[in-house]
C-alpha cells in the first residue's frame, strides 16, 4: 500500500461536517450572503460564441458555445454556462476543470471565486471524475476547495492509483498534507491485501497505515490475517501497533500459522525485534491443538525459518499464564507466573501447576522437553494420579501421545492413597520409579531406605486399627486400579504387623502428609 490510514472510529455520512472542519462552508456556498463592499476574485470569461442576459432572470448571464473560462491558474471549458451577479458560475454540459494539480469532469459544476470553492455532480449513470495528486476518483458529487487543494467526497465513491483499489461512504483529501481521509465501509485492495474498515486516514508520504475503527487486514497468499479496533500498520514490511476497542474486542494477527491476539499488539518490522501483546493475550496454532493465554505475551522470530523462537508469557493476578494442548488424548493445562516456549522446550515458573485428566503436579519449576516428551518438576514437587498422592525433592515424568507413562521421583520420595476412612497406605524411600499403564499407574519400584504402611483391607473386618510398617532397602509393588495387588519386598526386609494403639509404631512415614488436589485449572480459553 502507498498510503497511511488513520481512522476515526464510527465515522459516517451524518459526520461528515464535524470531521472535516474547514470545509463545512461548501455544502451550502450557493446560499451565503455576499458582501458587496468586499472586493472578490472574479472568473473571467475567455470565450463562448453567445452571451446572452435572461429577461425572467435579470441577474443571470448566461454563455452559450465553446464556453472557456479561467479563475487564476484554473481554467475551465463546458458547452453553457450561468453567470450569476456575485461572480459565482454554474457550468454545464461536459464540464472540464484543470489546474496545476488536477484534472475534473463533470456534468455540472458550480463554482464560486469568493469562497474559492467548487461543487460538482453527474446525472446517473454518470460519475464525476478528478485525476491528480489523488490518483483518479469517481464520486456522485465532489466538493473542490481550489485554494486548500482539497476535495470533499459527500457520497462517497472509488479511488484508484497504481493498482490499488479504494471504495468509501465519504471522504476528504487534503494535497498539502498527502492526507486522504476516509469513513463507512471503507474497501482497499492493492493485488497484495485487502483492507476493509469503518473509516480510516492514508498519508502518502509515510506510506503507512493507522486504524482507529474496526479494521480487517488480510493478504492475498492467505499468510496475514489482522483484525484490529486502532494501530499503525506498515504495509511493506507488515508491522505495526495494533489495539482492541478498549471494551470486549480485542486485537488479533494470525501470522506464519500462529494467532496472537491481545488488548495491545506489536508486530516488528525487523524479523529479530520481538512480537508484543498486551493484556488478555491469547496465542494459538492455526489447528487450535493449543493455546496459551496471560498478560503479557512476548515472541522472538528466526530471520531464518520464519517462525517463531522463543515465546514468553506473563500472567498477571486476573490471568495467570496459561497453556492448553489438546493434541493428545488428554487435554493438558499448565499454569504458571511465567512461560518460555521454544521449538522443543517448554519452561514455567514459579507457582506451577500441571493437569491432565484426573492427573495433577504443582511445582516451582517445570521443564518440558517435547524432544524427549519428558516433563521434570523441580523445587517441591507435589502429584496426584488416579487417587494417589506423591511428593519427592524432583520428579520427572515420560508422556506417550501426551499420556503418562513413566515416572521418576527422588530425594524424599513419598506416595500414599486412602486405605480407609482415616488411614492411608504409605511407600517412602530415596529412589522411586513409577511404570504406567493406559495411562494408570501399574508397577511401583522404591529404593534406599524404602518404608511401608499398610493398612490391611483384604477383609469384611478391615479397618484402620491394624497395620504393617515394614522397611528394606528394596520393594515393588503391583497395582491394580490404583490399589496394590502385591507387595514384595527386597535386600532385607523387616516388618511388624501392629496395632494403631500401640505406642512403638506410629502408623505414618515421618514427614509424609496427606494434601488434597488443587482446583481444577479453569478450562475454557476464550479468543
Amino acid at each position: 500500500m502507498e498510503f497511511n490510514i488513520f481512522i476515526k472510529k464510527g465515522l459516517k455520512v451524518l459526520l461528515v461536517l464535524g470531521l472535516f472542519g474547514h470545509s463545512m462552508s461548501l455544502l451550502g456556498f450557493g446560499a451565503l450572503p455576499q458582501d458587496s463592499t468586499v472586493k472578490s476574485p472574479r472568473v473571467q470569461i475567455l470565450k463562448a460564441d453567445v452571451i446572452l442576459r435572461d429577461m425572467v432572470n435579470p441577474d443571470i448571464q448566461r454563455l452559450v458555445g465553446g464556453v472557456e473560462l479561467q479563475f487564476k491558474e484554473v481554467l475551465l471549458s463546458c458547452d453553457s454556462a450561468w453567470r450569476f451577479d456575485d461572480g459565482r458560475f454554474k457550468t454545464m454540459g461536459r464540464v472540464r476543470m484543470r489546474d496545476k494539480s488536477n484534472a475534473l469532469s463533470a456534468d455540472v459544476m458550480e463554482v464560486d471565486p469568493t469562497m474559492q470553492s467548487t461543487i460538482a455532480w453527474s446525472k446517473k449513470p454518470s460519475l464525476v471524475i478528478m485525476e491528480g495528486e489523488i490518483g483518479e476518483s469517481q464520486s456522485p458529487v465532489l466538493f473542490y476547495d481550489m485554494a486548500e487543494k482539497s476535495l470533499l467526497y459527500e457520497q462517497g465513491g472509488t479511488l484508484t492509483q497504481k493498482g490499488t483499489r479504494i471504495e468509501f461512504q465519504v471522504g476528504q483529501w487534503i494535497e498539502a498534507n498527502a492526507l486522504l481521509m476516509l469513513g463507512g465501509k471503507v474497501s482497499i485492495d492493492d493485488g497484495k491485501e485487502r483492507i476493509h474498515s469503518d473509516s480510516l486516514h492514508l498519508l502518502k508520504s509515510e506510506e503507512s497505515i493507522r486504524f482507529l475503527g474496526e479494521s480487517v487486514v488480510l493478504s492475498a497468499d492467505s499468510s496475514l490475517e489482522l483484525h484490529c479496533s486502532r494501530g499503525l500498520y506498515q504495509s511493506a514490511s507488515r508491522s505495526g501497533w495494533f489495539g482492541g476497542d478498549g471494551y470486549d474486542k480485542a486485537a488479533w494477527i494470525r501470522q506464519e500459522g500462529m494467532l496472537l491476539q491481545g488488548d495491545s499488539l506489536v508486530l516488528p518490522s525487523d524479523s529479530l525485534a520481538p512480537r508484543e501483546a498486551w493484556g488478555h493475550v491469547v496465542v494459538l496454532d492455526s489447528q487450535e491443538n493449543w493455546q496459551l493465554e496471560g498478560a503479557h505475551a512476548k515472541q522472538l522470530m528466526n530471520a531464518m525459518t520464519s517462525e517463531v523462537d522463543v515465546s514468553i508469557l506473563v500472567g498477571d493476578k486476573e490471568t495467570p499464564a496459561r497453556l492448553m494442548d489438546a493434541s493428545g488424548k488428554d487435554t493438558l493445562f499448565l499454569v504458571a507466573d511465567t512461560l518460555q516456549l521454544m521449538p522443543e522446550i517448554i519452561r514455567a515458573w514459579p507457582k506451577v501447576q500441571l493437569e491432565q485428566g484426573s492427573s495433577k503436579a504443582t511445582c516451582d519449576t517445570l521443564i518440558w522437553s517435547e524432544l524427549d516428551s519428558l516433563i521434570q518438576l523441580n523445587h517441591d514437587p507435589l502429584l496426584w494420579m488416579q487417587g494417589q498422592f506423591l511428593r519427592a525433592d524432583s520428579v520427572t515424568v515420560h508422556l506417550v501421545e501426551n499420556t503418562l507413562d513413566r515416572l521418576h521421583a527422588w530425594g524424599h520420595a513419598g506416595l500414599m492413597y486412602p486405605a480407609g476412612d482415616s488411614c492411608y497406605q504409605q511407600i517412602a524411600g530415596r529412589d522411586l520409579q513409577g511404570i504406567f499403564r493406559e495411562g494408570k499407574l501399574n508397577t511401583i519400584d522404591v529404593s534406599g531406605n524404602a518404608e511401608l504402611v499398610y493398612f490391611n483391607t483384604d477383609t469384611i473386618e478391615a479397618s484402620c486399627d491394624e497395620f504393617n510398617r515394614s522397611a528394606c532397602s528394596r520393594l515393588r509393588i503391583e497395582m491394580e486400579e490404583g490399589v496394590a495387588e502385591t507387595i514384595t519386598l527386597l535386600d532385607d526386609p523387616s516388618g511388624l504387623w501392629t496395632s494403631a494403639a500401640a505406642v512403638e509404631a506410629e502408623p505414618s512415614i515421618e514427614s509424609l502428609v496427606w494434601k488434597d488436589p488443587p482446583p481444577p485449572i479453569y478450562r475454557r480459553i476464550n479468543r
